[in-house]
């Protein structure tokens, strides 16, 4: 019978709108799966810390120096180190847990803006809902955002990549300039006075009929026949050396993303509950954008009734889906 009156409501439309409120995944849902609260207790609770994060919204907004980002899916990342001990998260996904506590650090913080003096509902305990956040988790985003920029790549100019990537163009220019000199060299044998690259390796382009006066490869040819494309031997060594260089770099990036998946998959128990606080913390953020949003104002329970029912008068009320130009009740 309830479920029938709250769909003839439109509490589930209600519902959805206030869940776009949500900064992350699991606030959201934790939102459109609320359930009224019939204990007088709870209510009050509940009606208690989300005005106090309605409070702590009004002297953010104020005072400009709180500030909250949303929360990226980290569900995927939690299920993948679960099941699989050993292997290494996406770079993508070890950033998204980084950003994840940050947001969370942010949120918290929000929360304690409840604890200022004239919030009437200090006491409510919001502040709380997310626990202070171990060391363990601000190292691990520390470290994250030391080692990758969005979205989850290695940074660059990270130390031991930076000095890879200054090897590797090393050789590269020694790699060109052993190519030009080839071919100023040898201007009779070569079809054009350009270098080509065929699969990362550098090849000359060669007249057919002289390539029998290039000891080398012959890595392809044009479609016409009349150009052969040669990898001279002793570019070979330095074709190599630039591959070398280059894998390097990749598996230095590898080695990192794999010491950050270590890391988070050490932290795995504390973002879970990390991730319980979030769920319940942004449902309260929902409730308390949503309500500062639409002008809400708090109800005022009754004292029990003979037989122990509770009552309140709606003075002024209209429905949210009938908007503001409704004529309250």
């Amino acid at each position: 019978m309830f479920k029938r009156t709250a769909v003839d409501l439109g509490l589930d439309v209600v519902l959805e709108s206030i869940a776009g409120h949500a900064l992350s995944p699991n606030g959201a849902n934790a939102v459109k799966n609320s359930n009224p609260i019939f204990d007088r207790d709870a209510y009050l609770l509940k009606q208690k810390r989300v005005a106090a994060v309605m409070y702590a919204l009004a002297a953010a907004n104020a005072e400009r120096s709180v500030r909250v980002e949303s929360f990226p899916d980290i569900s995927e990342a939690l299920e993948f180190i679960a099941s699989h001990p050993t292997a290494s998260l996406e770079g993508e996904q070890v950033f998204n847990v980084g950003l994840y506590i940050r947001s969370a650090r942010l949120l918290r913080a929000l929360m304690g803006l409840s604890l200022q003096l004239g919030c009437p509902d200090k006491d409510s305990g919001v502040e709380d809902v997310i626990a202070e956040i171990p060391e363990n988790l601000l190292y691990l985003e520390q470290e994250v955002f030391r080692i990758l920029e969005s979205p989850g790549t290695v940074k660059m100019n990270y130390p031991t990549v930076k000095a890879l990537r200054e090897k590797a163009d090393a050789k590269r220019m020694e790699r060109s300039r052993m190519a030009a000199e080839m071919m100023r060299s040898n201007p009779s044998i070569m079809q054009s006075d350009t270098a080509v690259m065929r699969d990362g390796r550098i090849v000359l382009p060669i007249r057919n009929e002289s390539k029998g006066q290039v000891e080398g490869y012959v890595q392809s040819a044009s479609a016409s026949g009349g150009t052969v494309f040669m990898e001279p031997f002793r570019l070979v060594d330095m074709n190599n050396a630039v591959i070398m260089a280059n894998e390097e770099i990749q598996l230095e990036i590898a080695r990192l993303i794999g010491t950050l998946s270590d890391m988070v998959r050490d932290c795995e128990e504390d973002i879970r509950i990390l991730s319980s606080q979030v769920t319940e913390a942004d449902s309260l953020y929902a409730f308390a954008s949503w309500a500062r949003q639409n002008d809400c104002c708090r109800t005022q329970i009754g004292e029990p009734s003979i037989d122990g029912d509770y009552s309140c008068n709606l003075i002024h009320a209209r429905h949210p889906l009938l908007g503001r130009k409704c004529v309250p009740i």
